[in-house]
């Protein structure tokens, strides 16, 4: 690799730096740009050896355990939410249901007006029965109205 190769990656990542507040200054950026350049040199240029291959190892047996416990913790969450939706479910039958018999109810409901108030009473439910038709203009049960007989005129009270 080239020097100004080099100084071009050194100056990006310095400026990379600066942006997103790894530095305060320019001079701090390009010293931090430095060493990560210098590092990354050192281990491009030390051949791969067994220990670092054990030190990838570890880390892959680690990634593998946190992805374990992530997994069962995932499944418990998703267990508890399953029994939580189970329980809301169970609860919207019940306050359906209980709707239901309020449905019922309201319609024994009777509303009542005295003195510009309205009150509601439970009533029980009130079923009409047809009239029965009755004979017309028979005597004995006959269509008599209050004002058809005169008491007066059918009884005696004294002086005429």
């Amino acid at each position: 690799m080239s020097d100004i190769e080099k100084v071009m990656k050194i100056n990006k990542m310095s400026a990379y730096l600066k942006q997103h507040g790894f530095a305060s200054s320019s001079d701090e950026a390009a010293s931090k740009a430095q060493e990560v350049f210098d590092q990354k040199l050192v281990t491009a240029e030390k051949p791969k050896e067994g220990g670092i291959k054990m030190a990838d190892d570890e880390k892959i047996a680690k990634i593998e355990r946190n992805f374990d416990v992530f997994k069962a913790t995932t499944a418990q969450q998703l267990n508890s939410l399953k029994d939580d939706v189970h329980n809301v479910v169970q609860k919207m039958n019940e306050i359906i249901k209980t709707i239901n018999e309020l449905e019922k109810l309201k319609e024994s409901v009777t509303t009542i007006d005295e003195d510009g108030e309205k009150q509601q009473r439970l009533a029980p439910k009130v079923i009409k029965k047809p009239k029965e038709e009755k004979p017309k203009n028979h005597p004995r049960s006959g269509n008599m109205q209050p004002g058809d007989i005169d008491l007066n005129k059918t009884f005696y009270f004294g002086k005429r």
